[in-house]
C-alpha cells in the first residue's frame, strides 16, 4: 500500500510566515562613563529580542512620549545623585535598558522644553527594576482652576 503526499505552495502566500520586522533599530552603546545601554522596542519583535538580551542590565525604562513626538529626537538623562555626573542617552525606541552601579539616581527626559523626572531611583547590583516615564499626559499649565461659584 503506497501513500501519496502532495505539498503545494501557493505563490502569493509563501511569505505569510516570514517575518518582515527586523531588530535593526535596537541600538547598543556605552555612556561617557562606560555604562552599557540598549535602546529600541518600537515593535513587538524588537521588544522580544531586547527581553532576550536583557540579562546584562539592571534597570529598564519605558518611555511613554506625548503624541506626535518622534522618539529618535529624545534623549534620556541619568544623574548620579551622589556625584552629580549626568549621562545622556539618545533613544531609538520607547525601551531603554542600562547597567548602573549601585546608588541613587534621577532619570529624566526633556520633551518640548518640559522636563519629566523620576527621582530617587535606587539601584542595587543584583536586582533588575523597571520604571515608566510618562510624558504622554499634558503637564498642569500652572493656572489656578476656578471652582464653581467663584467670581
Amino acid at each position: 500500500m503506497a501513500v501519496l503526499v502532495v505539498v503545494a505552495l501557493i505563490p502569493q502566500h509563501t511569505g505569510a510566515r516570514t517575518s518582515t520586522v527586523s531588530s535593526s533599530n535596537i541600538r547598543y552603546g556605552r555612556t561617557s562613563s562606560g555604562y552599557l545601554y540598549m535602546t529600541g522596542g518600537e515593535s513587538a519583535q524588537e521588544q522580544f529580542s531586547m527581553e532576550r538580551s536583557a540579562a546584562a542590565y539592571n534597570v529598564k525604562l519605558v518611555l511613554v512620549p506625548p503624541p506626535a513626538i518622534p522618539l529618535p529626537q529624545l534623549r534620556v538623562y541619568i544623574a548620579n545623585n551622589r556625584t552629580g555626573k549626568i549621562e545622556k542617552i539618545p533613544l531609538s525606541g520607547p525601551w531603554l535598558y542600562f547597567q548602573l552601579p549601585a546608588g541613587s539616581y534621577t532619570i529624566g527626559a526633556r520633551i518640548r522644553n518640559r522636563l519629566y523626572l523620576l527621582r530617587g531611583v535606587h539601584v542595587q547590583d543584583a536586582q533588575r527594576q523597571t520604571h515608566v516615564l510618562r510624558a504622554d499626559l499634558l503637564p498642569w499649565s500652572g493656572s489656578q482652576p476656578k471652582s464653581k461659584g467663584a467670581r
